[in-house]
């Protein structure tokens, strides 16, 4: 997970910052520094180039070693004396595994120093924080790129990441490379690949390598780890880390393991029951050791680290404990990002901290009822599940303590747990448990749901590897998939292509293609088509499931007016205004009945109805729909994007029309409401804030006299800036 901190960090995850610039209260690394902590071999070489660091900024540096030598814990020791060691105002972390969690710490951090810009035409959110770490005014600055897999991970490029190499010979523009002539900056990689640091512009002189501990290093560790643990010897000690081949992370998991026992082990019992067991240990990672890629050379002690993941697991084959099905559960989630309300939200049926108070109005979205369980209903595994439970994964060393709110978990367990589920038959149950979770906890793109779409977003990209064969569950993903996308579409990345195959995949095993949660996904896709650009495949989508909606559910049922007021909306893109003003004048009639006349959607229906009359030059029309949503909204409803809406398109209407000092003080005004609303872009913020400089000079140069009729556009300018209003789509019984 991304951070950052400015000034002199305390290790509390407090910040104290010089009163020039802004505090970012975020803890520090992703892991708090262990007391227990041991440089592995190569540590020493790393604490010189470190200060080396510190003197000459702008220095490249690697940490290459394979998994489970303390490569990120070496970086996070150092990055949390940072205020001793390096003396720099300013460090980031950011996680490089995949390019999703690459991409998504970026914008993290965009956000965080309010860099980010959701315009189509600026640039991605790599450049974006390139452009602001090559600024001198903003250094020096310290950046660890974490667990890089490949070089391909960091490019810039849209799309899939590219190759080193292309036709024309030209560098491939990767994160780094744009930083390559940086003065002000230092950077870390840890890495399992020498290549993938060399493919990065790293100097050979400037790769270390990081390899298991030594003998005595190794000891220190373990007895460090059992505490007060009394039944070893110094040549037991000895003979299990020389079997371990050093290596930290195996050591701290047999001494979890060990320590932890239900009954007193001793580091001798460990040692052969072990060994009668390696055989069964190397199959189990036999399949899919090629995804870490390590050197041979770790396959041993990797495989023997996990032993304690499968005991763990192995006394439950049949029923499982809560603990064990907890991280069961767990090993479905976004490895660095793993909700701590997991347990609490098993016992009580709802995760009361996913759920803000923000999106409290939108429980048909957000429904928090238990489903049963999909297959044998009997294993009532987190009934059960305590904070002991929870206690008990930590101090076996299975997950950790991460940010707050969050647990982690290294990928090595949950690689073994997924196997064992799978080896035992508990996979499928806790798939369909996980996707019902998603289903229910993420809602739809809407801004006042954008803090809890962040906060689950990672889990999106684990749920999409996933591809269930039951079409209840292949709905759920399809409509997880297209609230995603409705949230991430002004970004560069999104799911609308995987939602549609999921939802094609959810047709062909639905026994019932026009079941109404069928439709309600349609909808949802087509409104990702229209967001996305793609007006004609929209208009066709809408129009042919208010068809079908009309036929099976009713005209007036709310599945079928949702798609009436989307294909408003799509008319306008398209500038079909007659269309628009047809279908606009039925959706307000029928909204006023159900809804009422002050219902925030019956005003927004309102408001795009007055859009098609503008673009018909029927202003007088549209005047009259403008100023009664305008003191509605202000007096009844009071939601913040309608105001602002509605105040702009009056104002865009009252300069047409010759009455520019009203227009100047409307404009005004919806850019204050706009500057104070969560989640507002910035682009529309700007474009008004350029119109209304312009209104203004003209109103000078007027002197107030005569006024002009000079078209300043349709509402929102130009016809993108037509608010993407996305109706919600209702829950259907």
């Amino acid at each position: 997970m991304a951070f950052f901190f400015w000034r002199r960090p305390r290790l509390d995850g407090q910040v104290i910052a010089d009163s020039n610039e802004f505090t970012v209260g975020r803890p520090l690394p992703p892991f708090k520094p262990d007391s227990d902590f041991v440089p592995p071999r190569g540590g020493s070489a790393v604490v010189s180039i470190l200060k080396r660091a510190r003197s000459k900024s702008g220095s490249r540096v690697a940490l290459v070693g394979p998994a489970g030598v303390g490569k990120s814990q070496l970086a996070i020791e150092y990055c949390c004396q940072a205020d001793e060691v390096f003396r720099l105002p300013l460090v980031f972390w950011i996680g490089a595994e995949t390019r999703e969690r690459f991409l998504g710490d970026l914008r993290s951090i965009a956000d965080l120093l309010d860099i980010r810009d959701y315009g189509t035409t600026e640039p991605g959110v790599p450049q974006r924080v390139a452009q602001w770490l090559l600024n001198p005014s903003n250094g020096p600055w310290f950046l660890v790129l974490d667990g890089v897999t490949k070089a391909d991970v960091l490019s810039c490029s849209d799309g899939e990441p590219t190759t080193l190499g292309n036709d024309s010979g030209a560098r491939r523009r990767d994160f780094l490379h744009l930083l390559s002539n940086v003065s002000h900056g230092s950077i870390l990689v840890t890495t399992t690949d020498k290549d993938t640091a060399l493919a990065l512009g790293i100097k050979s002189s400037d790769i270390v390598p990081v390899r298991a501990m030594s003998a005595g290093p190794a000891v220190k560790l373990l007895l460090k780890k059992l505490g007060d643990h009394d039944q070893h010897s110094k040549q037991d000690d000895m003979e299990l880390v020389k079997t371990l081949e050093y290596n930290p992370l195996a050591i701290v998991q047999a001494a979890a393991y060990i320590s932890r026992h239900t009954l007193p082990i001793s580091v001798n019992a460990y040692l052969q029951e072990r060994k009668r067991n390696k055989t069964s240990i190397r199959a189990l990672f036999q399949e899919q050791s090629h995804q870490f890629r390590r050197d041979c050379s770790a396959s041993d002690y990797i495989k023997a680290c996990w032993r304690p993941v499968i005991e763990f697991l192995k006394p439950s084959c049949k029923d499982l404990t809560p603990a064990a099905a907890l991280l069961s559960f767990m090993s479905f989630f976004d490895r660095d990002h793993i909700p701590k309300s997991l347990a609490e939200s098993r016992r009580s049926g709802a995760d009361e901290s996913v759920v803000t108070e923000s999106d409290q109005g939108h429980q048909s979205d957000l429904q928090t009822d238990e489903p049963p369980p999909l297959g044998d209903g009997s294993n009532q595994y987190f009934t059960d599940a305590s904070e002991r439970d929870v206690q008990d994964l930590l101090d076996a060393g299975l997950i950790a303590k991460g940010n707050p709110g969050v647990f982690s978990m290294h990928q090595l367990v949950q690689l073994a747990v997924r196997h064992w589920l799978k080896d035992n038959r508990h996979f499928e149950y806790f798939e369909s448990q996980f996707i019902c979770w998603m289903g229910r906890n993420f809602p739809t793109g809407r801004y006042e749901n954008w803090d809890t779409c962040r906060r689950l977003y990672p889990h999106v990209q684990e749920m999409t590897r996933h591809r269930p064969t039951d079409a209840e569950l292949l709905g759920k993903q399809a409509q997880v998939l297209c609230h995603a996308s409705l949230y991430q579409y002004q970004l560069e990345m999104g799911y609308p292509d995987q939602a549609i195959d999921v939802l094609q995949q959810a047709r062909e095993t639905s026994l019932d293609q026009n079941h109404p949660d069928i439709l309600a996904i349609e909808c949802e896709l087509a409104t990702v088509y229209r967001d996305r650009g793609r007006l004609q495949t929209a208009e066709g989508q809408f129009s042919k499931l208010l068809s079908v909606c009309t036929e099976i559910l009713g005209g007036d049922h709310p599945l079928t007016l949702n798609c009436k007021a989307n294909l408003v909306t799509t008319y306008l893109h398209l500038k079909e205004c007659a269309q628009a003003e047809d279908l606009g004048v039925e959706v307000v009639n029928l909204r006023q009945s159900r809804l009422g006349k002050e219902h925030a959607d019956t005003l927004r229906s309102e408001l795009n109805l007055a859009s098609a009359y503008y673009l018909q030059n029927m202003w007088e029309d549209a005047r009259k729909l403008q100023v009664h949503v305008v003191e509605t909204s202000k007096q009844k409803s009071k939601i913040s994007d309608l105001i602002g809406d509605s105040m702009e398109d009056l104002a865009i209407t009252e300069n047409y029309m010759g009455r520019k000092t009203s227009a100047v003080r409307l404009l005004q005004g919806s850019i204050t409401v706009r500057s104070m609303q969560p989640g507002s872009k910035k682009e529309d913020i700007i474009w008004a804030r350029n119109i209304l400089s312009e209104w203004r000079r003209q109103l000078l140069e007027s002197g107030r006299q005569r006024p002009q009729r000079k078209r300043a556009g349709h509402p929102r300018g130009r016809s993108r800036r037509i608010r993407l209003r996305k109706e919600k789509n209702p829950s259907v019984p």
